[in-house]
């Protein structure tokens, strides 16, 4: 389905009016986020079973998530109106990490932002070296999970209540 799509904003089968590919927009947004989804139940099933696979190599973390940022998410901020400021730092040396892992958790973090903060709202991505940890941080105008269910928010399939709509 998705290069059905990419066929078809492309423009390989032929000329599509404007309203056209907005409609084939949200709809390859739709199914981004839906591959995304099950790629993350066949995680959890992986790691409930104990079959995660963790490749670790030198990886430099930056340019993962300006990639990230710019091919993922850049039309979801555009969609929903919001602002996105990023610093990333530079001169953070490589890590040896498994980049699916980072590419997976920030996206994650860069995802929940973008669904829980309102149309006109600001997200704030960052990244750098504090000590001798590097650390991406995301933070965003949005709902927040309430105090009482901070405590609940590692637990599998969890959702504040706030969030239910």
């Amino acid at each position: 389905m998705r290069w059905y799509l990419d066929v078809l904003l492309a423009g390989d089968v032929g000329t599509i009016s404007t309203e056209q590919a907005d409609l084939l927009s949200d709809l390859q947004v739709s199914n981004i986020r839906m591959i995304k989804l099950v790629n993350d139940l066949l995680d959890v099933n992986r790691i409930e079973s104990g079959r995660v696979q963790i490749k670790p190599a030198l990886t430099a973390v930056k340019p993962l998530l300006e990639s990230i940022i710019a091919k993922e998410f850049t039309p979801l901020f555009e969609k929903k109106k919001q602002k996105l400021e990023t610093a990333l730092a530079d001169g953070v040396p490589e890590l040896f990490v498994d980049p699916e892992a980072v590419r997976q958790a920030a996206s994650n973090l860069i995802a929940n932002a973008i669904n829980y903060t309102p149309e006109g709202g600001s997200i704030r991505a960052t990244y750098g070296q504090v000590g001798e940890e590097a650390v991406i941080e995301v933070k965003d105008t949005g709902i927040g999970v309430p105090e009482e269910s901070k405590h609940r928010l590692f637990s599998q399939f969890f959702r504040a209540e706030n969030a239910i709509a």
